[in-house]
Formats: C-alpha cells, sequence, structure tokens
C-alpha cells in the first residue's frame, strides 16, 4: 500500500494511533479513536473486496479539558480503492482512458471529531492517477453519524459502504458527463468568472487556474481536453497541495459548482 504524500504533510496509521483521545464530552459523547476508525474501514472495505491502494491522513484541532490539552482530535482522510479481483478493470476498480494514462480509481473521503466539531462523515469519489487530483462527488454524503454512546462503529461503517458501493457508479457517469461537455475559451473564461465570483474557490486561485488550463505542461493528459472535465482537472491539480481538511471542502463545493447549470453555463 502507497502513502500519498502529494496533498501536503501526513500521519501514518502508528502517529494516528499515538494520539490521545480525550474523554467524552457529555454523557452521551462516545470518543472514537481515529486508528480505530481507519481499521474499521480497511476491515469492512476487505468484506466488500476492495483493496486500498494508497491513503493519506490529516489532523487538525485541540480541546481543553481541565489542565489537558488534547490535540489533533479532528481526522481528515483519502483512500483510493481498487477491487482485489480486478483491479484494471472498468468495473468498481482503475478506470483507464487512452493511452496517455488519464485514468481514474475510486476514492473514499471521511472525517471524524473527537471534539464534536463534526458528526463522523464520508464521501464516494474518484482519483485522477496521473496527477493524484482528488475529486469527490457532492451532495449527500454516505455516511454522517454522531459520536454517541449507541454509535455502533463496525454496523455503521458496513451501511456506509454498502451505499459507497451504490455510489460508484454515479462517480463514472459524473466523469463521463463532464468528458462530453466541450468548452470554448470563452466558455471557459464564464465557468472560472462565475465560479470565482461565487467564491467556489479561494480568489488566489483564478490566475492560477487559467494558467494551467489554457497553457497545459505536455504531460497533463486530463486537463489537455478542451472539456469541462479539463477545467474541473487544472483545478484540482491546484488544491493537491492542501491539507486534506481544507482539499476535501474545496473540492466538494467543485463538485457541486461543475453540476450546477448556471456556473457552467448550460441552464
Amino acid at each position: 500500500m502507497e502513502k500519498a504524500t502529494l496533498f501536503g504533510a501526513t500521519l501514518t496509521r502508528a502517529q494516528l494511533g499515538a494520539i490521545e483521545v480525550p474523554p467524552p464530552q457529555g454523557p452521551r459523547h462516545k470518543p472514537v479513536p481515529h486508528l480505530e476508525m481507519v481499521e474499521a474501514l480497511e476491515q469492512g472495505l476487505r468484506g466488500l473486496d476492495l483493496r486500498i491502494t494508497r491513503e493519506q491522513f490529516n489532523t487538525a484541532g485541540q480541546i481543553k479539558i481541565g489542565d489537558r490539552l488534547y490535540q489533533g482530535t479532528d481526522l481528515y482522510g483519502v483512500m483510493d480503492l481498487e477491487r482485489r479481483d480486478a483491479p484494471d478493470t472498468n468495473h468498481y476498480g482503475a478506470y483507464d482512458e487512452g493511452p496517455e494514462g488519464g485514468g481514474w480509481q475510486f476514492s473514499l473521503g471521511f472525517r471524524g471529531s473527537n471534539a464534536r466539531r463534526c458528526s463522523l462523515q464520508a464521501r464516494a469519489g474518484a482519483n485522477i492517477k496521473v496527477c493524484g487530483n482528488g475529486w469527490f462527488l457532492g451532495g449527500e454524503s454516505i455516511l454522517s453519524k454522531m459520536h454517541t454512546k449507541r454509535l455502533n462503529l463496525d454496523e455503521v461503517i458496513r451501511r456506509s459502504l454498502e451505499e459507497f458501493m451504490s455510489r460508484m457508479d454515479d462517480v463514472r457517469l459524473d466523469l463521463e458527463r463532464m468528458q462530453s461537455i466541450d468548452l470554448t475559451d470563452r466558455d471557459a473564461e464564464g465557468i472560472m468568472f462565475r465560479m470565482f465570483s461565487k467564491e467556489v474557490l479561494p480568489l488566489r486561485y483564478l490566475r492560477p487556474m487559467a494558467d494551467l488550463y489554457f497553457d497545459p505542461q505536455p504531460n497533463m493528459s486530463d486537463v489537455k481536453s478542451r472539456t469541462l472535465f479539463g477545467l474541473q482537472s487544472a483545478a484540482t491539480r491546484l488544491l493537491r497541495e492542501e491539507p486534506v481538511h481544507t482539499r476535501t471542502r474545496h473540492t466538494v463545493a467543485l463538485a457541486n459548482a461543475v453540476k450546477d447549470p448556471v456556473i457552467i453555463g448550460r441552464n
């Protein structure tokens, strides 16, 4: 299994296991150790014949309880996946598109907080193999569950991963839809203007995104197509240096934006 290093500093599983878990913050609260969350996800994925090919974990946040300061209370993670029995097939595995290697594979993004800042959450998505972009479906997450004493982590993970399997075809169809929408230069300029005017992405990315889309490097096969997919790929290439928690927020906003008919000029 490859540990991702593309999106900023990452933590190993051993480092996750060393993070001190704060005590419950109320009679119904149940903190979940970060490593326990990761291992429960891995166990559930194995049950669905899915193998983790790359993973990335970041932590953030802190909470003070009494005289103790607990750091790294919030977990953010991404796992790239493939079917153990069919790693090179289009269905539930790597999806290759042409000789330039502009394929993708399914990903699972997740987060949780032991400081009650958010519920346990997960999203289905895809990873563009040529550049390590992370892209997630907009809309409802496949998992949203509060940290309560009644939390049965294994059961929650099982149900959410079953939902993940049902979303895989949605991810594939969404990517194919973006690949089918051709853009003129004026179309692309209009989409970027509307995207940044609605604060989908930080304004500091406007010039770099335009430069990357209109003048991509020869090896950027995902960006070279003059399509909505190419424009989205230019944006996610810029986001790959972000920590997981901010990158996930921006890529979800981006995924919703490229479905918005007003933003993409197809209303």
